[in-house]
């Protein structure tokens, strides 16, 4: 079994927390989220993990303690940069959101955005930023068929800010993805390239930052720590990205107590600095 064969796709979006009980409380009351696990763990001393669900999507957020506590306030940018919630009733969903207080990111200043040039038939968002600095798109992508479909629906895709498409095209390839759609983004002093990879549900949107688009489009993010990609086999996974050669952070499976009976993970390095956690869900079968 090949690498490409082992992931099962999507498992969480993991989020940096200074206040985790706080951040749990805004995705709940905000986005309609369900808090499914609080754990404190020994790791790095003393941990505090908080795994929320919406639809498909896990978002995890992590609050360490002391010094790396600290840290968390000081992230600003990051080549994660944001991730999105596929929304059927946009106009609805962003109404709703401001009347709650929800706060417009920079990136969308005058609300909704159409993007006409990504996609099929072109697609509209806007972002807010969430309680502990993330940017959080809600997306309507105008060639899906939203009928019968009201609210936030779930993953829509996590955006990856890459200084070459073609280097991080290869590199997400190699793991199983293909190129399912490309466009571009208008930016003051050109064209921003986008492509769009997919595999098992699970898609990526890279944006081209060394070619065009402002020092905020390149520099915001930073709260989205990785992201994490669900397999069958941990210890087979470990393996193939061995062989495939790609950048090991950990080079021995590591194991944590969440969800019900724990999970064992490790870590990549993508190309452009992002963390890519695969990780097997322990069961008791």
């Amino acid at each position: 079994m090949g690498l490409s064969e082992n992931i099962k796709g999507i498992h969480h979006v993991s989020v940096s927390a200074y206040d985790g009980e706080t951040a749990s409380r805004w995705y709940q009351e905000n986005l309609g989220f369900e808090l499914v696990q609080k754990k404190i763990t020994a790791m790095n001393g003393k941990t505090e993990f908080f795994l929320l669900r919406k639809g498909n999507l896990l978002v995890e957020l992590v609050q360490p303690h002391g010094r790396l506590r600290e840290e968390t306030r000081l992230r600003k940018t990051g080549v994660l940069d944001h991730y999105a919630i596929d929304t059927a009733d946009l106009d609805v969903q962003a109404e709703r959101a401001l009347r709650k207080g929800m706060t417009l990111h920079g990136s969308t200043p005058d609300g909704i955005t159409s993007y006409p040039h990504l996609g099929r038939n072109g697609v509209k968002g806007i972002n807010f930023t969430g309680p502990e600095g993330e940017v959080i798109e809600f997306c309507h992508d105008e060639s899906t068929d939203y009928s019968g479909k009201t609210g936030l629906l779930g993953f829509a895709h996590l955006a990856l800010k890459a200084l070459s498409l073609e280097r991080t095209e290869e590199f997400y390839v190699r793991m199983g993805f293909r190129k399912t759609g490309e466009g571009y983004l208008l930016a003051p002093d050109g064209k921003i390239r986008v492509a769009f990879l997919e595999h098992q549900g699970y898609v990526l949107e890279i944006i081209e930052t060394d070619k065009g688009g402002s020092l905020e489009e390149k520099e915001r993010g930073g709260r989205i720590d990785h992201f994490a990609l669900e397999v069958s086999d941990v210890r087979e996974a470990l393996y193939q990205a061995q062989k495939a050669k790609l950048p090991l952070l950990n080079h021995v499976i590591q194991e944590l107590p969440l969800m019900e009976q724990g999970v064992k993970y490790f870590f990549v390095q993508g190309p452009d600095g992002e963390r890519i956690e695969f990780v097997e869900i322990v069961s008791n079968v």
